[in-house]
């Protein structure tokens, strides 16, 4: 490797990991209060841990991007102001040659934040909703207060936690018996989770039984129990759905084409029928997906277009600093980072998303190339 390469290399490095690592600990602050209720369902180091290190795939991919652009930046504005630019350009180097090993690096990072993006991401966000939803389903408690998690719909619970996931008071569980179409009521004045074991000091049950005889009133079964104490790993099995809802960035790639695949199928087969409604339920899914590719696929060319940002607009051949450049700068990063978050907006119309997804990058390119060719022709 050339020395100039490893001088770049060097200065560029130094800043990209600091400002990386700045990036994933302020978007980790960010994400406290998620953290935080974690911590509350399971305070164990272990799982905290684990759960924190798969929140972090989620930050890279936005935080490549900027720490390449600010490297970017720092690097070509320490060159111009201490005129190694133009030592370097005055021993025989041209400014593309001085950009490229920077160049070069940030297609290997934007080839890296692809398969973070397509594979890493994917895995940690399917991941950290397992580990979130088997320690929600493992305690009666916690799928109360959780009832997205319960099998029954129309279930209506009221109580007060004491002490989260281990025992709560004046627990009120209302829910429709479909049989005579009445209200089932359960109530209970304490309800402790010890270890795998559930204790209540009292239960009351009030149901309705369904008779053949035509009286103007209502059947009620009315049961107490005392001193009940069971298996609530055995209760959670009966009570919490057990399946995960996938959407389609939860899919690693190979996934989303075999999606497609099944898709399509669906949709040949809806054509077939003359199923109007699935043929855009179909149709949407496919849509989606390939929404989905053209996503990663800029989030993963963002750290080269952010990256030739930060070099074309930083470089500086005359005298005088001019302060309309990080105005530029600042104007297209905004602008690409929320066609990112606009994106998943239009996923439902393909040519939209991919358009909103991609013309950030051919706006961003098109101009930096313009502004450097002027560079290159000593034009400010």
């Amino acid at each position: 490797m050339p020395i100039i390469w490893r001088y770049i290399y060097k200065q560029f490095f130094k800043v990209f990991l600091l400002t990386t690592a700045s990036f994933i600990l302020i978007l980790l602050v960010t994400r406290l209060k998620e953290i935080a209720r974690f911590v509350a369902l399971s305070p164990n180091p272990k799982y905290v841990f684990a759960f924190i290190l798969n929140i972090i795939p989620y930050i890279l991919p936005i935080a490549l991007p900027i720490a390449a652009l600010l490297s970017a930046i720092v690097l070509f504005q320490k060159l111009s102001h201490s005129h190694e630019l133009t030592a370097l350009r005055c021993a025989g180097y041209s400014l593309f040659s001085i950009m490229f090993p920077v160049l070069v690096a940030s297609l290997l990072f934007s080839l890296l934040n692809f398969f973070i993006v397509s594979e890493l991401t994917s895995y940690s966000q399917v991941f950290s909703r397992k580990m979130v939803n088997e320690l929600i389903t493992t305690n009666p408690l916690l799928m109360l207060e959780h009832k997205n998690k319960l099998k029954k719909d129309n279930l209506f619970v009221d109580m007060s936690i004491l002490e989260k996931g281990k025992l709560a008071k004046n627990l009120f569980i209302i829910t429709p018996d479909k049989a005579n179409k009445h209200l089932n009521l359960i109530s209970m004045d304490q309800l402790a989770v010890d270890d795998d074991q559930l204790f209540a000091p009292s239960i009351n049950i009030i149901s309705m039984m369904d008779t053949s005889e035509s009286n103007s009133y209502d059947h009620l079964v009315i049961e107490n129990e005392s001193n009940v104490a069971t298996s609530s790993s055995d209760l959670t099995k009966i009570m919490h759905k057990t399946h995960l809802h996938l959407q389609p960035h939860h899919l690693s790639m190979p996934y989303v084409h075999i999606a497609l695949e099944v898709k399509r199928k669906h949709l040949q087969r809806a054509i077939f029928e003359d199923d109007a409604i699935e043929q855009k339920k179909a149709s949407d899914s496919i849509s989606d997906l390939h929404s989905e590719i053209v996503r990663r696929i800029s989030i993963g060319l963002a750290v080269f277009t952010f990256t030739f940002i930060g070099i074309s607009f930083s470089i500086e051949i005359g005298r005088t600093r001019k302060k309309k450049n990080l105005v530029i700068i600042s104007a297209l990063t905004i602008f690409g980072l929320l066609c990112f978050f606009i994106g998943k907006i239009f996923h439902h119309q393909f040519w939209l998303a991919a358009l909103v997804y991609l013309i950030p990058h051919v706006i961003s390119i098109s101009y930096s190339t313009w502004n450097v060719t002027r560079t290159m022709k000593g034009i400010e």
